[in-house]
């Protein structure tokens, strides 16, 4: 049953042509009964072939219901009246199917509008009939369940559909905000795996550049006398080299690593927030930078997100000053423990005031990185030459890491 309504229901066009003959078929049955029992003696020849034409007519308006529901709608009206008008039989099949379908298939407003008007001109035609004595009175209650039930089924099945589209409608919006907070995630990610590379790389080629001119510096001004010792001095270069190289190729491979999908470690964090700043400045002083760390306050354990943020905007504040603070310079880190944020404060007295408005990404990545923590960033030249950056990071209502704490990122 089911695989034949579907079959139907595929060809629109078939279903409405058998329809039509259905009820040609049940109007030309209905007028041979009338006609055979002799219940219209008084009709005569012309009465009767237009009977026939008017029974061959009317279904016809049911073949083109769907393509032109309005045009079907006025031609059933008409033949249905004039069938009354000559005292003729009528079933009202028709008439119900085109009224339905002016209302489903018709223009939204005007196939509407367009059975309202049918339903009450074929209703005033009744009452009119029945008023002049050339109808009897249940008529009535016939005409308005036959104009009123394809009407009611016709608003209650587009109202259905309506609330289906809406639905879908529903739905795809959904589905259309779903991929857009994808997409926006897909970003998010790609703009922070750029900031670890672009630190990561910084950092370690800024100590390996300036590791490796020092060892040549060395190398140049020794002499025979002090060989010996410059070889020292250079071997002890040449291992923070390797060691700030692997550590920038390990870090490497776990960001390319889950970019591909396949890294090795337990867990990779973008960034090492659990390693203390004091071993970032023990690395930087024996790059050769003169860099001092202090910690104010009382440190506290640090959420995962700040140690992370923390260890990173140090890390690049210090890469700006070994590459943008000229020979000699001298930097400090401070640290500041408040009852509900974390401050660090970088100067150095360099000459880095004049890179300050260059188009380099490091203080773009500090201020984004403090941002998307809710902090604030400031960063600027110093009066009487140098360079400041500060950054504030909120502590209250993150949750800390058991692995990072106060002490192991600020001690």
């Amino acid at each position: 049953m089911t695989s034949l309504l579907s079959w139907f229901r595929a060809r629109p066009v078939v279903t409405d042509v058998i329809l039509a003959i259905l009820i040609a078929s049940a109007e030309a049955i209905q007028a041979i009964a009338i006609n055979s029992s002799n219940v219209n003696d008084d009709i005569v020849a012309p009465t009767l072939l237009i009977h026939w034409v008017l029974i061959i007519l009317s279904p016809l308006v049911v073949v083109f219901r769907r393509t032109h529901p309005i045009p079907s709608l006025a031609v059933g009206v008409i033949t249905t009246m004039a069938m009354w008008a000559l005292d003729l039989p009528v079933t009202g099949l028709a008439g119900m199917f085109v009224l339905y379908s002016s209302i489903v298939y018709g223009p939204k407003e005007l196939g509407a509008r367009a059975a309202y008007l049918s339903a009450g001109i074929l209703l005033a035609f009744s009452v009119l009939g029945v008023s002049s004595g050339q109808a009897p009175f249940y008529i009535l209650p016939l005409v308005a369940w036959t104009v009123s039930i394809p009407i009611l089924v016709a608003l209650n099945l587009t109202s259905n559909r309506a609330l289906l589209a809406a639905s879908d409608r529903k739905l795809a919006d959904a589905q259309e905000r779903r991929l857009a907070d994808k997409q926006a995630i897909i970003q998010d990610e790609r703009r922070r795996v750029s900031r670890e590379l672009h630190d990561v790389v910084a950092h370690g080629l800024s100590v390996i550049v300036v590791q490796a001119g020092a060892a040549n510096r060395i190398l140049s001004k020794s002499t025979e006398s002090d060989r010996a010792e410059a070889h020292d001095k250079v071997s002890k270069i040449v291992e923070d080299i390797d060691g700030a190289a692997r550590q920038s190729l390990d870090e490497m491979r776990q960001i390319l690593g889950v970019l591909r999908g396949i890294d090795d470690s337990a867990q990779w964090r973008p960034s090492p927030g659990s390693m203390a700043i004091t071993e970032l400045v023990a690395q930087a002083s024996q790059s050769g930078l003169d860099v001092t760390f202090e910690t104010v306050g009382t440190p506290r354990p640090l959420p995962t997100a700040v140690g992370a943020a923390t260890y990173r905007i140090v890390q690049e504040a210090l890469t700006n000053v070994r590459k943008h603070g000229g020979p000699a310079v001298k930097a400090s880190v401070v640290g500041t423990f408040d009852q509900d944020s974390l401050s660090i404060l970088i100067e150095d007295d360099g000459r880095g005031a004049a890179a300050a408005d260059s188009d380099g990404h490091g203080l773009i990545g500090m201020r984004e990185r403090t941002e998307l923590l809710g902090g604030s960033f400031k960063s600027g030249p110093k009066v009487g030459g140098g360079f400041r950056v500060f950054v504030r990071l909120p502590l209250v209502g993150a949750t800390p890491s058991p692995s990072t704490s106060g002490q192991e990122v600020c001690q």
